[in-house]
């Protein structure tokens, strides 16, 4: 690995599970302290952000196998990913700007093969 690039394994970890620098806020929170039971509108506090986008990154993080939640309330779940969440946090908190682009360069990724989706009858040579 190039120093100052993140490992292969956590490029992928964002690719497939992080999708915003809220989700990563909202996880490592959770992670911190694994016993207490969070609500969105506990997170949206400390975080300054509103329940409705919390609410929309508790989802996405569960989905992903990132947390356990029992009714309206989200404990973060080590079980599966806790090593490479390990990673994301010492990285996020050395070079930050590293993990940043990483979610954004997963963004621009999806953007163009979106926009690959309505290129009709141009020849692959013209991408």
């Amino acid at each position: 690995m190039a120093p100052g690039t993140l490992s292969k394994r956590l490029q992928r970890f964002i690719t497939r599970s992080i999708s915003s620098v809220e989700q990563i806020d909202v996880l490592l929170l959770l992670r911190r302290e694994p016993s207490r039971p969070w609500s969105a509108h506990e997170i949206s506090r400390e975080l300054r952000s509103t329940p409705q986008s919390i609410a929309s990154r508790l989802q996405a993080l569960r989905h992903h196998g990132l947390l356990r939640a029992d009714g309206e309330r989200y404990r973060y779940d080590p079980s599966k990913h806790d090593d490479v969440v390990a990673e994301l946090q010492e990285e996020y908190d050395v070079r930050r700007g590293r993990v940043i682009e990483a979610i954004f360069a997963r963004s621009i990724d999806t953007m163009h093969s979106f926009a690959d989706a309505f290129r009709l009858g141009e020849d692959d040579d013209d991408r």
